[in-house]
């Protein structure tokens, strides 16, 4: 490693895939080329996307780790796929966008593949790492971050191949959200989608939450909500539904007079699951009470 560089070494331990079926992509922008879309070479160089243009791989070592060297690189991801290569080409402005694959997309040419991506930031102050897996479940993936970074010279995060089990076996056991898990033309496993995705992939109920939202709505028709958001940086709020099913919350302000500061109108199903529509407008005091509302709904503890 050297300075406005780490290390990324990937260790393949599937043992299903040799190393030769495990295909890693590096993509981010590159912030010392006006932040355009870019990917890893091996030699650990940046290429810049050419309009119409598809990154290449990162081929490993025949056997064993494999490192290779990262430079500056925002908003990156870390593609991994086992068994086949991915298609996700850049579009043809200039600079070019991303294609990138789509776990809610029957049509995607990548759905039956298996994949997966780690998410990471790196600059001259820090790098941010994470597995993400928020839209779909796919590869057990662990990271290990080795360094001394904030007093803690290793972090491990992820999953690994018995935790992967678990989540299949647990989603498979309820009859509700077993559809989530998706398999290939094949029937090899591909994936467990989140239920956002599964309500726009067409394998899960576009209503399951409704009768709970109903209640939720009608529930403080009558009673108040206080919503104390001085973690957020802001005061406590209390909120009530209207008979025209908005919730809307208020605070004081220097002059204690009661004014509302956000109005939230019922959200559908797939709106609480993907945290968006009503639940992700307005200032930043309004989306923190957006937040706490959709967490409430997906945790079913808001009444």
């Amino acid at each position: 490693m050297s300075p406005g560089t780490f290390n990324l070494v990937i260790d393949n331990q599937t043992e299903k895939y040799s190393n030769n079926e495990v295909y890693i992509y590096v993509i981010g922008h590159n912030p010392n080329s006006n932040n355009v879309f870019a990917w890893l070479n091996a030699s650990g160089t940046l290429t810049d996307a050419p309009p119409s243009s598809s990154p290449a791989n990162l081929p490993l070592n025949a056997s064993g780790t494999t490192t290779f060297t990262v430079p500056y690189i925002t908003s990156g991801r870390i593609w991994i796929s086992l068994g086949a290569a991915l298609i996700m080409p850049f579009n043809s402005d200039n600079p070019p966008g991303q294609i990138q694959p789509s776990v809610s997309n029957p049509s995607d040419p990548n759905i039956n593949a298996l994949w997966d991506f780690a998410e990471f930031n790196f600059d001259s102050t820090s790098l941010f790492v994470n597995t993400s897996q928020v839209d779909a479940f796919a590869i057990p993936i662990q990271l290990t971050l080795d360094g001394t970074v904030a007093s803690t010279p290793v972090s491990v995060v992820g999953v690994d191949g018995a935790g992967w089990t678990a989540v299949q076996k647990a989603v498979l056991a309820n009859p509700t959200f077993s559809p989530l898990v998706i398999n290939n033309a094949n029937g090899d496993f591909v994936r467990v989608l989140q239920p956002n995705d599964g309500i726009t992939y067409g394998v899960f109920d576009a209503s399951y939450l409704d009768v709970y939202i109903d209640s939720c709505w009608t529930f403080y028709q009558t009673n108040e909500m206080i919503m104390d958001l001085t973690a957020a940086g802001f005061g406590k709020v209390v909120g009530t539904v209207d008979f025209n099913s908005n919730f809307n919350f208020l605070t004081q302000d220097t002059n204690s007079l009661l004014k509302i500061v956000a109005t939230i109108p019922k959200p559908t199903t797939q709106q609480a699951f993907a945290c968006n529509g009503p639940l992700a407008t307005g200032n930043d005091e309004q989306q923190a009470i957006q937040n706490v509302i959709a967490a409430g709904l997906n945790r079913g503890v808001l009444e």
